[in-house]
């Protein structure tokens, strides 16, 4: 009785009137962090994503974060309701990962979402149930159970899923599928030494569950080869050939995917001349077959797609659809979908990469399904020494499934932007949207994005399939002609045929412009939350994946495969990342070699290998040693190679040494690489482009969005203006000018059009492969996008991160007007393109470095890190007066005070005059050696006008000593 009335109470209290309902159990309440985005197929059971973690949060388990699921009811209310999440920490802040009195710094995520979902990330709410795991060990193998498809992996063979069981409903627990207890089969055709074909099988080596969870369970199968009828492989092929493959699960979706890796550990090529997958089936009545939009009931069907070279009247790509041996359908591009039922029991099979990587097939014969891989009885694939190749299906199982094959079973789980940029892992994205106050740099931004847009052009593909999907995604960029024998002949990057560029050295050319590509991609990623950008960094990838063990690397492609290692926690990923290291580690490195240092110090933040941190250090050590010896002498393309290594060093370990060095480059970059540009001549502009002004470096545009990154950066890291605005300058014409003619004057509203996709815009193709090696990358990474506009990342007031952090990783706001460019001499470049309308916002300080001050007289350099610029100068007047000359324009009318910096130098202590050409007239104050020196030191306060420039001058005669200064600085009086 008592039970009866609280019940009815509680029933009471809940429909009264003004009283709110209980909040849902297990409600997240949890600090937001960020928000999550699932991006891909509606039809997606789960999403999975690496989502990256700041420093400052101090997170070292990830069981403290959560991501739960906003919605909002009828009455307004927003709830937020926490999801089953499977975790596995990825990367973590200066260790390796298994340590965890380190900061988590890459954490992967699978969770129960749709696309459809609005999530956020939260820390310390309320955590559901995990579940069961989908995956365990028995003694004969592992058993996969994704709830409603059941499958088993023998230890005994390498023939896996050989039981299928699936859940009709929670109470019919072992219906059958079309799949026999036979499991699936592989076996591979090779040419051994004496020209013979063998078909080989591999046998087990080793069974092991890598990954399981309530979301994902993914088995481990190894083995060797063996020869068809049992015997020992090793005899055909000395060395040994791996055979690896991962069947992974995802909740509730009654499918499995099955990725086959085959790796050549010979010393010799592996000639591959078929690779085939058998699935044995079983039916109750007549199978009808459904490819290229059509249903049939036949014996046979065969879907097979071919690639061929291009030739007059006929398509690089073909497939055809055949049944019972005619020729049913036809077209160019098949996405290798083959869907058979019996009207109770189904399979779908989705081979993998179908038409990317032909020629492949899928046939349907006899009750078996043959899938060939590789060529069969054809022209033959080799398989060089080291290298690797893979392939792989996905088998669906579920007969009420229908018709329609989706493209990917599990959506891409993606952070806000904001959140990626305060994380610090790399470098801000700042996505920009709207007027940011400035028409060129507005221009600038939006012709971008139009490039970018240009580089990842699905309008060239084909739609395919019975239901219209969204083909794979398509990189088409300007051509590059290559040197040696095949110089005639150019193509492009596309993403149809990677495994023609796979067998390319990674000495330079296309082999290293599509790996330097993948950062960029999984950049642009971020910043979009375009899956297309993704789909298309991890096919640029697998070439280095299947060589990484047999290329001398030079480090290009490991930050891109170490960010692609984050976003999808890829095991391959990183295994072929480690090996690049090691072999950079292995290899002496030559003098100056900056890309090396780089990609140690990436692998070293990202794995925390204290190794790969050693190597990056003595290679700077060396790159000093080198600056040292050669001085000026250094090329301008060694430069611009130098900056990455040269911010990476700075950033990861503060050494003040790389700074200087830094800023040093980027001096002689702005002096000579872009002396007699930027000039205006009449009513026509000659746009500011790195150039050698003997005529041998064409380094042009593109390497332009690499100088701009860096004097943004070295803005942020020394707070001098002139920096910024110069990055701005170069940015603004590098995007604005990337395909004017080089070192030739246009007229003043020069717009490049969009020009990245030669399939669309065949005029606009360049002869040189400088735009894939020094510009593309850029392109996609949006970095250089940080000097365009005065903005900084979008604040949420429920997104709780170190603001002092970001702060410091983005230009700041209010920066200086553009510095007058290299070809002042002729007549200055204004801070916007003839025509156009400069930046009239009010910045409160101007700060000109002694290497920007016109020196007269008897001055040299001293290098010295703390000192801005890397530099001061010295005077030393023996007969004449020494003087500096800086130059000064506000942009406010009002008053100002004038401040000049020295640093203290040994022996320098002499006396100098400073002069002051205000609007207001002229003033003159003594500079004394004692007590201002380190710090700056005011010398007055002065009148000034908008756009008038004021100008000090520092003088120093024989007779008062030597003489130093560093710096001189405007600042507004409120």
């Amino acid at each position: 009785m008592k039970r009866v009335v609280i019940r009815y109470v509680l029933l009471g209290l809940l429909l009264s009137p003004g009283l709110a309902p209980l909040p849902a159990r297990g409600a997240a309440d949890g600090a937001v962090l960020a928000r999550l985005r699932v991006v891909g197929d509606e039809g997606a059971a789960a999403a999975r994503g690496g989502i990256p973690i700041p420093r400052d949060l101090g997170v070292h388990d990830p069981a403290e974060l959560g991501i739960a699921r906003e919605t909002r009811g009828a009455d307004g209310t927003l709830r937020r309701t926490p999801l089953t999440v499977q975790w596995r920490v990825l990367s973590r802040w200066g260790g390796e990962v298994e340590d965890t009195t380190h900061a988590v710094r890459w954490v992967l995520a699978d969770v129960d979402a749709t696309p459809r979902d609005d999530l956020v990330l939260t820390r310390g709410g309320a955590v559901p149930a995990a579940g069961p795991s989908l995956g365990f060990e028995t003694e004969d193998g592992v058993v996969l159970d994704d709830g409603r498809l059941e499958l088993r992996v023998p230890r005994t063979r390498f023939a896996p899923l050989a039981r299928t069981r699936l859940r009709r409903s929670d109470f019919d627990v072992a219906a059958a599928t079309a799949l026999t207890d036979q499991g699936v089969g592989v076996e591979l055709a090779i040419r051994d030494a004496a020209g013979e074909r063998q078909v080989l099988r591999p046998s087990v080596e080793d069974v092991v569950l890598e990954e399981s969870g309530p979301l994902r369970a993914m088995v481990l199968v190894r083995g060797g080869l063996g020869g068809a009828d049992g015997g020992d492989g090793a005899a055909l092929w000395p060395g040994g050939v791996v055979v690896e493959l991962r069947a992974t699960v995802v909740r509730g979706t009654a499918g499995v995917d099955l990725e086959w890796t085959l790796v050549n550990g010979s010393e010799r090529p592996l000639d591959v001349l078929g690779w085939r997958v058998r699935v044995p089936t079983r039916w109750n009545g007549p199978v009808t077959c459904r490819a290229a939009d059509a249903d049939v009931v036949a014996q046979s069907v065969a879907l097979t797609q071919v690639s061929r070279p291009p030739a007059a009247g006929r398509a690089a790509f073909a497939y055809e659809f055949a049944v019972d041996g005619s020729v049913h359908a036809t077209g160019t591009r098949s996405v290798g979908t083959l869907l058979l039922t019996d009207g109770e029991r189904a399979l779908r099979i989705v081979v993998a990469r179908f038409w990317e990587s032909s020629p492949k097939s899928v046939v349907f014969a006899g009750g078996e399904i043959d899938v060939d891989l590789l060529p069969q009885d054809g022209a033959s694939r080799c398989v060089g020494a080291g290298r690797s190749v893979t392939a792989g299906l996905r088998l669906e199982l579920d007969p009420t499934a229908g018709g329609r094959a989706a493209r990917s079973r599990v959506g891409a789980l993606v952070p806000d932007s904001a959140w990626v940029s305060a994380s610090g892992v790399m470098a801000p994205l700042a996505p920009f949207e709207g007027d940011v106050g400035d028409d060129v740099r507005n221009a600038a931004v939006r012709h971008l994005e139009r490039l970018q847009q240009g580089l990842i052009d699905v309008a060239v593909c084909d739609a395919q399939g019975p239901t219209g999907l969204v083909p794979p995604a398509s990189i088409a960029t300007q051509r590059e002609v290559r040197g040696g024998a095949n110089a005639a002949y150019p193509y492009g990057v596309d993403l149809y045929g990677w495994d023609r560029y796979g067998e390319l050295v990674d000495a330079g050319g296309l082999s290293q412009g599509m790996h330097a590509w993948v950062d960029g991609l999984g950049r642009a990623y971020l910043a979009r939350h375009d899956r297309r950008f993704l789909d298309a960094a991890r096919l640029l990838a697998e070439p280095r994946l299947a060589s990484a063990g047999a290329v001398a690397a030079r480090g290009t492609s490991l930050r891109g495969l170490l960010l692609l290692h984050g976003l999808t926690g890829d095991g391959r990923v990183l295994a072929a990342a480690r090996t690049i290291a090691e072999r950079l580690l292995a290899a002496p490195s030559a003098p100056g070699d900056a890309i090396r240092i780089d990609a140690l110090l990436a692998f070293f933040e990202h794995t925390g290998d204290g190794a790969a941190l050693r190597g990056a250090r003595a290679g700077f050590a060396e790159l000093l040693a080198a600056g040292e010896r050669r001085g000026d002498r250094v090329a301008l393309r060694d430069d611009v190679r130098a900056l990455d290594g040269l911010i990476a060093v700075h950033r990861v370990t503060g050494d003040a040494r790389a700074l200087a060095e830094l800023l040093r480059r980027l001096r002689r970059i702005w002096d000579v690489g872009y002396a007699g540009t930027g000039r205006v001549l009449g009513e026509r502009y000659l746009p500011l482009q790195l150039h050698d002004p003997a005529g041998t470096l064409p380094l042009g545009f593109p390497a332009g969005l690499a100088v701009a990154d860096a004097l943004a950066y070295a803005h942020a890291a020394t707070g001098v203006a002139v920096y910024l605005g110069r990055a701005r300058a170069v940015f603004r014409d590098a995007v604005l000018f990337l395909q004017a003619p080089p070192m030739q004057f246009v007229a003043a509203g020069y717009h490049a059009p969009v020009g990245a996709a030669p399939a669309r815009y065949p005029g606009r193709e360049i002869a040189f492969g400088e735009f894939v090696l020094g510009g593309a990358p850029w392109l996609v990474s949006g970095d250089a996008r940080l000097v365009a506009a005065d903005v900084g990342v979008a604040e949420t007031a429920e997104r709780v991160v170190a603001q002092t952090a970001l702060a410091t990783r983005r230009p700041s706001r209010g920066a200086a007007v553009p510095a007058e460019g290299p070809g002042a001499a002729e007549q200055p470049v204004s801070a916007e393109p003839a025509g156009e309308r400069a930046d009239s916002r009010i910045v409160s300080e101007v700060v000109v470095d002694d290497a920007d001050a016109t020196l007269r007289g008897s001055w040299r350099t001293v290098r010295m890190s703390r000192a801005l610029g890397g530099g001061e100068s010295v005077a030393r007047p023996r007969d004449t007066v020494a003087t500096a000359q800086f130059r000064m324009t506000p942009t406010w009318d009002g008053r100002g005070r004038v401040y000049v910096l020295r640093r203290p130098v040994a022996g320098v202590e002499g006396l100098a005059m400073a002069i002051v050409h205000a609007p207001s007239g002229v003033a003159r104050a003594a500079l004394r050696p004692a007590g201002d020196v380190g710090r700056w030191q005011l010398i007055g306060e002065f009148v000034v006008r908008r756009s008038s420039p004021l100008v000090v001058v520092l003088e120093c005669g024989p007779g008062r000593g030597d003489f130093a200064v560093d710096a001189v600085k405007l600042v507004r009086v409120p």
